[in-house]
């Protein structure tokens, strides 16, 4: 009885860190200045989750069949990774089949074997990826990993990130139409000032040549 006491109480603190990841990525939907601020708290939501030192953030483009990384936190990689197009990396194994991945170093040479995926990049102890699903749609895919420990993650971490993946891509995805909204915006307001400096150029043409012709008349 004391075991399944103290187990229910690990989980009901679980749940909490769970719920409290949620709002922090809620509300960093309002006060994030921008997409990288956003980046920065839903890494740091995961970590109180699961070991993420090792994080990232891949956006999928469906019409392109292109998947580019605008957050990419790894001990491997002094940048971010490239774009790339029709991919078979890890990332893009995700996105074809639509669920979460849990591997290990030895699956992954598995599915290399395979064909069915490209090892890219350093090859993690374990690996654990999830889409970014709205609307039936995958977006793109957020993903931990560990270089060191075989036993980093189980099924319950990949249910935890699958279940907060939701709020993650509403999240992304919010915070993407505000940034186009604001380029509009910008973009709009530049035109309306090019055309004014054009419309007070005519004006003053127009103006000069009035009094010329006037000159010549008189």
């Amino acid at each position: 009885e004391l075991f399944k006491h103290k187990i229910t109480i690990k989980e009901r603190e679980k749940s909490k860190n769970v719920l409290q990841a949620m709002y922090n990525i809620s509300e960093a939907i309002n006060i994030s200045q921008t997409l990288d601020e956003l980046f920065k708290v839903i890494h740091k939501a995961i970590k109180s989750l699961v070991e993420a030192d090792d994080f990232y953030i891949a956006i999928y483009d469906e019409a392109e069949d292109s998947v580019f990384f605008p957050y990419f936190n790894d001990r491997t990689h002094d940048s971010l990774p490239a774009k790339r197009y029709s991919g078979q990396g890890l990332t893009e194994y995700v996105i074809k089949r639509g669920k979460s991945m849990l591997l290990n170093q030895e699956q992954v040479f598995e599915l290399r074997d395979k064909g069915l995926i490209e090892v890219i990049g350093g090859i993690s102890q374990q690996w654990l990826g999830v889409p970014l699903v709205i609307d039936n749609k995958i977006i793109g895919v957020i993903a931990v990993q560990n270089y060191v420990k075989i036993d980093a993650y189980d099924e319950n971490d990949k249910q935890i990130l699958t279940y907060i993946s939701e709020q993650v891509a509403l999240a992304i995805q919010k915070k993407q139409n505000e940034d186009l909204i604001r380029r509009n915006i910008s973009e709009l307001e530049e035109k309306v000032v090019e055309r004014t400096l054009e419309l007070q150029k005519s004006e003053e043409a127009y103006r000069v040549l009035t009094e010329n012709s006037v000159d010549l008349i008189m």
